[in-house]
Parts: C-alpha cells; sequence; structure tokens
C-alpha cells in the first residue's frame, strides 16, 4: 500500500513544506499518482505562495 506525499516550495527559496495525504492510502503506485495529480491541482488553485515540485508515493507496509 501507497501514501502520498507532496513537496511543495516557494519559489527562488529554499522554504520548502511536505503535505502528506493521511486519509488515504493507495493499493497501487498508479492510484496514489493520480492522487498526488489532484493534491497538486489543489494546492495550486487555493494559494500561490508554495507550488507542487516534487512528489512520493510512500510504501506503507509490506509488498504481497
Amino acid at each position: 500500500m501507497f501514501k502520498a506525499i507532496i513537496l511543495m516550495c516557494i519559489p527562488g527559496t529554499m522554504d520548502c513544506l511536505e503535505a502528506h495525504d493521511n486519509k488515504n492510502i493507495f493499493d497501487t503506485t498508479k492510484e496514489c499518482v493520480e492522487r498526488v495529480n489532484e493534491i497538486a491541482s489543489e494546492i495550486s488553485n487555493l494559494q500561490d505562495i508554495y507550488i507542487p515540485k516534487a512528489f512520493r508515493c510512500e510504501l506503507i507496509g509490506e509488498l504481497t
């Protein structure tokens, strides 16, 4: 299972934050990447200080 995490930064600075999707856990990386894209879009629509820079789908537990 995978957890979606996005790194967002203020352009031109080293000021960055990680946004963790703590409500959803995904069975596949494809589902996780789809959620990352949704989160990035929401971040961009809600504010304009931080912009999404990178993401990862973190493995939680063991693959079966």
